[in-house]
């Protein structure tokens, strides 16, 4: 199982397997642990929960958000977040 590599600026890192492309191809994603530092993930789930506090004052979806059929003010599901930007 040989790992590609990639190099950067602090030298060779290893990336994903040959196995790992091979489950990627097959299955359409892969689940990679640790790819994140908690750091990095801090501000996008920040913004990530504004956009859920804003979904649960929608009655529908705005354009901006889109809600699942069953999504309800006390019960509040969001399908996705069509335009992030906004």
């Amino acid at each position: 199982m040989q790992a590609r590599r990639t190099i950067t600026d602090e030298g060779v890192d290893d990336m994903i397997t040959d196995e790992q492309v091979a489950f990627y191809k097959t299955n359409g994603y892969l689940a990679v642990e640790n790819l994140f530092t908690a750091d990095e993930i801090e501000p996008l789930q920040r913004v990530l929960d504004e956009f859920i506090e804003r979904g649960k004052k929608l009655s529908e979806s705005d354009g901006v958000i889109e809600l699942e059929e069953s999504h309800t003010l006390e019960n509040p599901r969001l399908r996705r977040i069509i335009w992030p930007d906004q």
